[in-house]
């Protein structure tokens, strides 16, 4: 009778106590949020800001990312857009209508990188800007990300794009996954192993000193940049309130290839650059998806085995469903922290959900361990 009473209280207080930890981090950030900073412009007026965009197959997304970022009120702005693929991104770019505009067709098999280092190569910026072609820059935010540099304090500053984009919320898959990674940005160091390519800038010098974006890179081009800045001296100073909108996956298929990527390619590049402890967690990662997608098989196995203690199955069965509830209790716990961070409400719905999103998360954290041996799956987007 005692061990179903453990496997539900353990987790439960576990999670209380996390709770009034989160509430501090909260009560921490709120002066950051707060103060919206003004750029304040050197005294030899405003350096130029090239913001970067590759846009491949972003027919939707495309002309709301422009548009915002032609919203910006920065004096020295130009924007190098590298567009193409088999939908209307090339005729969206191809419309647009900005002074500022540097327009480059991005063709099949370029790639993200190779795109990206050819949209540097015409930029004449002395601050480079990169930007996802499905994220909407507000002003807060780009004056939060560029005035560290501005102000001589930094080369390289980024900050994750965690608030979905207007009326997904609304959607429980995407609450469930902006829950996550609101919760990851708010608990970010101030100075990041790794760059977060959909919303950073990086002074030009220290971006060509570190090789610029190597075309050669099929996936995981930011992860390999950061190394390669962290490895020549940069630091990447992370802002956690300077997250911009971003369009979130409604659908699990392509929401599984961005998860089971993100953890590849940490484990793939950080074993070139020696980041092994960032390996070992991703690795663990995948390893826990694993288990979790196991173990109630195995405890199947035992019970069904003769001669086997029923008693095995019923530890196995319980470690399952310790970790399932741990899980499950820590996402309820990000989405009330997401919900109080972004001053919005989530679906009742979220809720009951969740026990289906976790199943798709142990999926997403497995796929990797299938898709090393492969270096066509390696290098998938």
């Amino acid at each position: 009778m005692w061990m179903p009473i453990a496997v539900v209280a353990a987790p439960l207080i576990l999670n209380l106590l996390q709770w009034r930890r989160d509430l501090k981090r909260i009560q921490k950030l709120a002066g950051a949020r707060r103060a919206i900073p003004s750029l304040e412009l050197p005294g030899g007026g405003a350096p130029k800001v090239s913001i970067l965009v590759a846009a491949w197959n972003e027919e939707s997304t495309l002309r709301p990312c422009l548009e915002a970022i032609q919203g910006l009120s920065y004096p020295n702005l130009e924007i190098v857009v590298c567009a193409g693929g088999t939908d209307g991104t090339w005729e969206v770019a191809s419309e647009f209508r900005d002074a500022r505009l540097i327009l480059l067709e991005q063709g099949r098999g370029d790639g993200n990188a190779k795109s990206l280092q050819r949209c540097l190569e015409r930029a004449a910026g002395e601050i480079i800007y990169h930007l996802d072609a499905d994220c909407l820059i507000t002003g807060e935010a780009f004056a939060r990300i560029l005035g560290p540099i501005l102000r001589g304090e930094e080369e390289a500053v980024t900050s994750s794009p965690c608030t979905p984009l207007a009326g997904q919320l609304e959607i429980p898959f995407v609450a469930s996954q902006c829950a996550s990674q609101v919760y990851t940005s708010i608990y970010q160091p101030g100075y990041s192993s790794g760059l977060a390519g959909a919303n950073c800038a990086i002074r030009r010098g220290a971006l060509e000193r570190a090789g610029g974006f190597d075309g050669a890179v099929r996936a995981g081009e930011d992860y390999d940049l950061s190394q390669r800045l962290r490895g020549q001296g940069t630091r990447l100073r992370y802002e956690a309130v300077a997250s911009v909108p971003v369009e979130f996956h409604t659908q699990v298929r392509p929401y599984l290839r961005q998860q089971s990527r993100w953890i590849r390619n940490v484990v793939i590049h950080g074993l070139r650059y020696g980041a092994y402890r960032e390996v070992a967690s991703c690795l663990a990662t995948s390893l826990v998806g694993l288990g979790m997608l196991t173990l109630p098989c195995v405890a199947l196995g035992l019970a069904l085995l003769p001669g086997v203690s029923p008693a095995a199955a019923r530890i196995v069965a319980a470690v399952w469903g310790l970790a399932f509830l741990q899980a499950y209790f820590s996402r309820l716990r990000y989405a009330n922290v997401a919900a109080r961070w972004l001053g919005v409400r989530f679906p009742r719905r979220v809720a009951a959900l969740l026990p289906l999103y976790l199943l798709v998360d142990f999926v997403a954290w497995t796929m990797p361990l299938v898709q090393y041996p492969s270096k066509a799956w390696r290098e998938r987007w």
